[in-house]
């Protein structure tokens, strides 16, 4: 998305998108500096919650005259924000929050039904293997392809790696005590291999723990999936600063989404490079 900036503006409402916006400003994020928009961001700091109307309609405007900026250029700059200012600390985590958060209020309002009606006529040759290899975060094309593909393709293992655990719930507070509980994957169904749903830079419902580092790796066997009441996909709705999910053998983990923009600074071994070991897990299987 090329310029998200101005999309993150339409939705100032949200005070996790507002925090997220305001941050950046004080955080020197942007290439271009503007003094209206960092008087402002002063004016809203540690004020997001009370922040009136007129105030985040003012901040929206100023924010939508910025150049544009895309996810990927705003997460590298992010990752090479000055640590000595205190509003870059967590801004990374802030940013994906706010990302994710746009996504979930459109949830599946999407108009999805040609999509699926493509997919279920591809998917009628029983024959064929069906690989997707999406860099977007959201869960458009993953949601389209669970309906079109009727049970046949199953998160469990959907996206070219087993996920170990999932969850239903969310946590009711930051604190360990009011952990969202994960359960075993193997409780769930296994989907066909003939359907694969390939994400290399993340997914908006990958969750993992808290890294509190953009480069450091992932492992598979560490992820949860978020899923609703029918074991279906769904966006991960918290955007607090600690999310905690806990497993039956082990202690709570705070957890963050799984995003992983194209970066040249990034290493092989990033999160979001797992795409060596979804293909070879597909290869294998």
């Amino acid at each position: 998305m090329m310029d998200f900036v101005r999309v993150l503006a339409d939705y100032v409402d949200n005070d996790t998108v507002l925090n997220t916006l305001v941050s950046m400003e004080l955080g020197n994020v942007y290439e271009t500096p503007c003094g209206e928009c960092r008087e402002l961001a002063d004016e809203l700091s540690g004020n997001v919650p009370t922040a009136t109307k007129d105030q985040r309609d003012r901040f929206a405007a100023l924010v939508r005259a910025r150049q544009a900026e895309s996810i990927e250029r705003l997460f590298e700059r992010i990752a090479s924000v000055d640590p000595q200012n205190i509003y870059a600390s967590g801004l990374e985590t802030y940013f994906r929050h706010a990302i994710n958060q746009i996504f979930s209020a459109l949830g599946w309002e999407l108009r999805l039904d040609l999509v699926e009606r493509f997919l279920r006529r591809q998917f009628e040759d029983d024959l064929r293997t069906h690989v997707f290899v999406s860099f977007n975060y959201d869960l458009a094309l993953d949601r389209a392809v669970e309906c079109a593909a009727d049970g046949l393709w199953q998160p469990r293992n959907g996206y070219g790696v087993e996920f170990p655990f999932y969850t239903v719930g969310d946590p009711t507070s930051e604190s360990p005590n009011d952990a969202a509980v994960a359960r075993p994957c193997v409780e769930l169904p296994k989907g066909s291999t003939r359907f694969r749903i390939l994400k290399p830079h993340g997914s908006l419902n990958w969750l993992g723990p808290a890294r509190r580092a953009s480069v450091a790796a992932v492992e598979p066997t560490k992820m949860f999936l978020p899923l609703d009441a029918d074991l279906k996909i769904r966006y991960w709705s918290n955007s607090k600063t600690f999310n905690y999910i806990s497993r039956r053998d082990d202690l709570p983990r705070d957890v963050e989404i799984l995003i992983a923009p194209p970066s040249p600074q990034k290493p092989p071994n990033h999160a979001a490079s797992n795409l060596r070991g979804v293909r070879s897990n597909r290869s294998s299987g």
